[in-house]
């Protein structure tokens, strides 16, 4: 919340605007853990010019904002327009892995200038009884025994997992 009025103004401090605030920091986070996903299932290449090119503006303007008696709101701007540009990116499965890669360098070198984003959930350890089951739903779905597929993903939830598909694949997270 602090970093997004500038340092001069007056904060604005409510219930609604930290419910913003929070749901804005859950944005960011999900864009970086979708981003990590995408990168592990990306097939290889370089980054193409024309992301190198965005990459740059969104750094520039970043910049740009810091250096405007440290505009915290314009610098958040640029973030949350360069996330939305790595969530596209993402969601395309023929985005090269270099490409990925250096937006989750530019992501993580940002975010680390504000100082946020440096509690990133880390990926739990999954039961290898839970694996078991999500393996067995896979093989169900592939055959296209989804009654069965339904029934392992409730057995998956009772052992505290949610199982999500994506265009990636499938997501397993702690409940």
């Amino acid at each position: 919340m602090m970093i997004q009025a500038h340092y001069r103004s007056p904060i604005n401090y409510c219930k609604e605007l930290l419910d913003a605030c929070k749901a804005s920091l859950e944005r960011l986070y999900t864009c970086r853990n979708t981003l990590d996903r995408a990168i592990a299932a990306a097939p290889a290449g370089d980054c193409s010019e024309a992301a190198k090119e965005l990459f740059a503006q969104r750094e520039q303007q970043f910049i740009t904002a810091m250096d405007d008696d440290l505009n915290t709101a314009d610098g958040i701007t640029a973030l949350f327009e360069l996330a939305r540009e790595l969530n596209r990116m993402s969601a395309d499965a023929t985005t090269p892995k270099g490409q990925l890669e250096a937006g989750a360098k530019l992501f993580d070198s940002l975010t680390d200038v504000l100082g946020i984003l440096y509690q990133r959930k880390q990926e739990d350890a999954i039961p290898a009884e839970v694996q078991t089951l999500i393996e067995e739903r896979a093989a169900a779905r592939k055959v296209k025994n989804f009654a069965e597929a339904d029934r392992l993903r409730d057995a998956i939830a009772a052992l505290g997992y949610r199982v999500k598909e994506t265009r990636q694949g499938t997501q397993i997270e702690k409940l």
